[in-house]
């Protein structure tokens, strides 16, 4: 638990913001002075347990930034999506699907269309 005082001289405990702000400053200075000379091998990026991003990375083990990002996996984890649902297929066309496999966005009228369906 960290401790600081305020101007009276009283120990207060540090909020959450401030250690969280604090650990933010740490780390940008640490990943801005490392040099990532020991690289990871390719692995899943994830943004819960359970959840891919689709994406591969390479971070350094020594400061834990992303040195490379690989974006074919995302292609292919929407490809595979679209495959296997074919409720959305059905109320998307094959423009708005290879669309959708490009570049992640989802037709701006498809929920209004999946609601119609219903």
């Amino acid at each position: 638990m960290r401790i600081k005082k305020n101007k009276a001289g009283n120990r207060v405990l540090k909020s959450f913001e401030d250690l969280n702000k604090e650990y933010e400053m740490t780390l940008a200075l640490v990943q801005k002075a490392c040099k990532h000379e020991e690289i990871s091998d390719w692995c899943d990026e994830w943004w819960a347990i359970g959840h891919s991003t689709g994406r591969r990375v390479k971070h350094c083990l020594h400061c834990r930034k992303r040195v490379e990002v690989d974006e074919s996996a995302l292609y292919n984890m929407r490809k595979q999506q679209l495959k296997n649902n074919k409720h959305w297929k059905k109320h998307m066309t094959k423009e708005e699907c290879d669309e959708y496999v490009k570049t992640g966005k989802w037709p701006s009228n498809l929920s209004k269309r999946l609601k119609q369906s219903k």
